[in-house]
């Protein structure tokens, strides 16, 4: 799944954007996902006031050439 394709974007003419009052989504963090089998990696995008939907948060899947190598930590915890 991609972002322009989420069904909050359906019918956006700039569905990668959605600019609604100078607000468009936002890349926010990559995070792990731990399961019984795998560990999945999901890109999170936000968005304060899409114009279908409001306050939205996703959680995307990355892609298969995805290389969590060349993740970056951006702070300390």
């Amino acid at each position: 799944m991609v972002i322009r394709n989420h069904a909050s974007n359906r019918n956006l003419p700039e569905p990668k954007v959605a600019e609604n009052f100078s607000e468009a989504w936002q890349y926010m963090h990559t995070t792990k996902v731990k399961g019984l089998f795998r560990t999945r990696y999901y890109h999170i995008f936000r968005h304060r006031m899409h114009p279908t939907a409001g306050n939205v948060c996703l959680k995307i899947p990355v892609s298969d050439r995805f290389d969590p190598a060349q993740l970056v930590r951006s702070f300390q915890s």
